[in-house]
C-alpha cells in the first residue's frame, strides 16, 4: 500500500509503455516512435497499463493505492504515414477505481457478440452508465481481473428482460430496449457469481439452491440502488404482503448511504422465502447452505463506504 497527495494522483495512477512498429509481410522493423510508413503499411501501437485500486480520505488530501494488474494492449491500422495516433491509454477514476477507457471496457468482457452496430452501440453505453456507481467497479474489476468474458446475443431470456446462461457464457436481450445499465448489472453479477461459486451456478439451475442465486443477484441491485438514493425494489416486488419490510430493511442496511458488512440471515432468509412466493420461475427449494457469500465478498473487497 502506498500513500500520495491527490495532487500528483493522476500522474501516478498508471505507469504507460508506449513502443511502436511498422510490418510489412511478416517482417518487423525496429521498434521508432517516430517511424513513417508507405501506404499499404500496417502500423502498431503497443501499450502497458498498470491497474491500481484508490482509496482517498480527507475530501481527497490524502489516497492510498494499491495494484492490482497489469494489462498489455496492441493497437494496429493502416495509415498512409506518421506515427499511430488515437490510442488513448488513459484510464477514467471513479469511486476509487481505475476503469479502462470507453472504447476498452466492451472488449475487456467479450468473446464474441452477434448484436448489430445499434444493438452493440446501446450495450457500450449500457456498459458505460453501469460503471458508475461504486460496487458495480468492484464487480466489473472482479471480472476483469478473473477473465471473465462474455457472449452477447439477442434472444429469450426466460421471460425476462435479460438472461445469463452458465453454460454457454452468454448474455442475451429480450430486445433492443432492454439494453439496458440495470439489466446489465443483474447478469453481470450472475457471471461473478459463476466464477465464485464452486463449480459455477449452472448446478443450481432447474435444482434447490436456484432461488439462492436469483436472490441474491436481487439484492445486490436493491443495495446498489438504495445506496444510489433509492429505486424500484426487485428482491420482493410491490404486491408482496412483505414488500414494505422488505424496502425497511434495505434501508436500515444502508443507513448513510454505506453498504452492509453484515447480513442478519433471520431476514435474509425470511425475504429468500418471500422472494419465492415472488417469482414462479425462480421457487425451486431454497439451500440454507447457499449464503450470499458472494455478494459480501464483493461488498468486503471493495472501497464502497461501508456500515
Amino acid at each position: 500500500m502506498k500513500k500520495l497527495l491527490s495532487k500528483s494522483l493522476w500522474i501516478s495512477i498508471c505507469t504507460l509503455c508506449l513502443a511502436a512498429c511498422t510490418i510489412k509481410s511478416d517482417q518487423i522493423a525496429p521498434n521508432d516512435s517516430n517511424a513513417r510508413i508507405a501506404s499499404g503499411d500496417l502500423y502498431c501501437s503497443t501499450i502497458t497499463i498498470d491497474w491500481w485500486s484508490v482509496a482517498c480520505t480527507n475530501g481527497g488530501e490524502t489516497c492510498y493505492w494499491s495494484y492490482m494488474y497489469p494489462e498489455t494492449k496492441t493497437d494496429c491500422s493502416y495509415q498512409s504515414s506518421g506515427p499511430i495516433t488515437g490510442f488513448s491509454p488513459a484510464g477514467v477514476l471513479l469511486d476509487g477505481y481505475l476503469v479502462p477507457a470507453a472504447d476498452q471496457r466492451l472488449q475487456d468482457i467479450t468473446i464474441s457478440s452477434t448484436l448489430n452496430t445499434a444493438q452493440t452501440t446501446e450495450l457500450r453505453e449500457a456498459l458505460n452508465d453501469f460503471i458508475n456507481p461504486c460496487l458495480n467497479n468492484n464487480l466489473f474489476s472482479q471480472l476483469v481481473v478473473r477473465g471473465k468474458k462474455f457472449n452477447f446475443a439477442m434472444g429469450s431470456s426466460g421471460g425476462g428482460l435479460g438472461g445469463y446462461n452458465p453454460n454457454t457464457n452468454t448474455i442475451t436481450f429480450a430486445s433492443t430496449n432492454n439494453i439496458t445499465a440495470e439489466v446489465l448489472r443483474e447478469e453481470l453479477f450472475h457471471g461473478y457469481q459463476d466464477i465464485f461459486y464452486s463449480g459455477g451456478i449452472a448446478q443450481y439451475f432447474g435444482h434447490d439452491g436456484e432461488s439462492n442465486i436469483e436472490f441474491e443477484s436481487k439484492l445486490f441491485k436493491d443495495l446498489v440502488n438504495m445506496v444510489g438514493g433509492g429505486g424500484m425494489q426487485s428482491g420482493v416486488t410491490a404486491d408482496h404482503p412483505k414488500a414494505g419490510a422488505y424496502t425497511s430493511w434495505l434501508f436500515d442496511m444502508t443507513s448513510a448511504g454505506k453498504f452492509p458488512t453484515v447480513l442478519n440471515l433471520d431476514k435474509y432468509q425470511e425475504y429468500l422465502q418471500a422472494f419465492r412466493e415472488c417469482y414462479a420461475t425462480h421457487n425451486e427449494p431454497a439451500r440454507p447452505d447457499l449464503l450470499p457469500n458472494a455478494l459480501m465478498q464483493l461488498i468486503k473487497g471493495s472501497n464502497c463506504p461501508q456500515n
